[in-house]
Order: structure tokens, then sequence, then C-alpha cells
């Protein structure tokens, strides 16, 4: 009998696991970006070809043929053409009244 119990248990949890795993997969993403070079800086996982987004979070990395199924209808899909992307922040700025000091100091004129 508890050959029985221990079985309907197993059979529930995988229900269960398997109920989740619909739902995360019924929800689309934003935005894809399949076919780049996306470096991870993550030693389990240094590479990847895709890209997935989702709210304005990362909700996917991997194979941009697995993840090309996570596309809707209103889905953005961005082909990087083997483009490389990086992680990082990209500031670009000048502080005007300090070069215009510094360069009037210089005598550049």
């Amino acid at each position: 009998m508890r050959a029985v119990g221990a079985i309907a248990a197993k059979c529930a949890g995988l229900l269960a696991a398997l109920a989740l795993a619909s739902h995360a997969v019924a929800q689309r993403t934003d935005t894809l970006l399949l076919n780049g070079r996306f470096v991870t800086l993550d030693p389990a996982t240094p590479r990847a070809e895709a890209l997935a987004v989702r709210d304005g979070r990362i909700v996917a990395l991997g194979r941009s043929a697995q993840l090309r199924r996570l596309a809707g209808a209103g889905t953005r899909v961005i082909d990087l053409r083997g483009r490389t992307v990086i992680p990082g922040l990209i500031d670009s700025h000048i502080h005007a009244i300090r070069a215009g000091l510094t360069y009037s100091v210089l005598g550049l004129r």
C-alpha cells in the first residue's frame, strides 16, 4: 500500500511541475534578439546566440532555434546577424564647463 501512495505522490508532483511549465511557456516574450554572439561573463555559460526579454527583464538565454518558440504575435524579433552583444552600461556625455575651462587655461583658442 505504501508503494501506491508513493507513486500517487510522484504523479501529483509531476502534474504540478507540468502545469507550471506550461504556464511559463504560455507567457510570450516582448523582445527576442536572435542570431547574435552574447558574451555572458558566466563561466558555466560563457556564450549564447539568443536572448528573450519580458517586462524589461531577461527571461531566457540560449540558442536561436529554442528561443524562437517563445515569440508571440506581438513579439519584436531582432536579427543581430552575428553581431556581438556584451554586458555593460554605455554612457556618452561631456562636461562642457570643465572642458571650456581646460581649453581656456591651455590657450587653445
